[in-house]
């Protein structure tokens, strides 16, 4: 609701000269924040475009780490296996 200890925000004591002023700062304040809002989608909207266009990458790059990671269980490469304990 409205605070009465701020003469500024009181509808009781404005006079039209601060009426017109409140209004002029809602309604920019609305067009900042519709702006934003627009920035906003297009962003996310960009986001969904990368991660559509990605797919066919990673999804190579799954199978080939499954291919790689399958043939190294039949090859062992010695460098990459466990330290033996002392």
């Amino acid at each position: 609701m409205f605070s009465l200890s701020k003469p500024h925000f009181s509808l009781i004591c404005c006079g039209t000269r601060e009426l017109r002023e409140r209004i002029q700062t809602v309604q920019t304040t609305q067009k900042i924040t519709e702006a934003m809002k627009l920035v906003v989608a297009v962003r996310v909207r960009h986001a969904q475009e990368a991660t559509v266009s990605g797919r066919p990458f990673s999804s190579n790059l799954a199978a080939n780490a499954q291919r790689h990671h399958s043939a190294s269980k039949m090859m062992p490469y010695p460098p990459l296996s466990p330290m033996p304990n002392p």
